[in-house]
């Protein structure tokens, strides 16, 4: 198929698009998929000669944090001390891995484990749960803080709950 019209946008990456067209009334759409978020410039033309319109300015934001691509930065969870702040920084970022500004996602994280107190007979597992949600720092990133009361061996959990539908999905570490 032949078409008349070409689209370019110009911006965080070079795009080619299709103009289909025209409709009944006479109307064309222009089709481009952008992967990176950003500011574009796109001009319309016909051959290698750009309308007399163009270009225009066109910005494309972030999609939905994508619980998949979401990045997680420990400081030092490892080597701490009972009662030590534990931070967890999560960096949100869309299926395309761009960085979603969003305030309202939410992040919880579970870390359970414990250690064996006391000695010989009177030797028992301790065991401890903690939860805490995240905080948005407003850049993009979204910090938990929490405390463990008793050292030992702990594996963390971060779950991403889901603006839309509120499921929760967990996050790869």
């Amino acid at each position: 198929m032949y078409f008349l019209f070409k689209v370019e946008l110009r911006g965080p990456q070079y795009i080619e698009g299709r103009v289909e067209g025209p409709d009944k009334d006479g109307n064309f759409r222009a089709r481009y998929r952008p992967y990176l978020a950003g500011a574009y410039v796109l001009m319309v033309k016909i051959g290698r000669f750009a309308l007399q319109q163009c270009p225009f300015s066109v910005r494309c934001s972030p999609d939905v944090t994508c619980a998949e691509t979401c990045e997680i930065s420990d400081f030092g969870l490892m080597n701490k001390r009972a009662g030590d702040d534990l931070v967890l920084q999560v960096t949100t970022l869309d299926a395309q891995r761009n960085k979603n500004y969003s305030d309202d996602e939410r992040f919880h994280v579970i870390c359970r484990g414990g250690s064996i107190q006391g000695k010989g007979k009177m030797a028992k597992f301790q065991k401890n749960l903690v939860e805490a949600d995240s905080r948005p720092r407003g850049d993009g990133v979204h910090e938990v803080r929490f405390a463990v009361p008793i050292e030992g061996a702990y594996s963390v959990i971060v779950m991403h709950r889901d603006a839309k539908t509120g499921s929760l999905e967990e996050l790869e570490a």
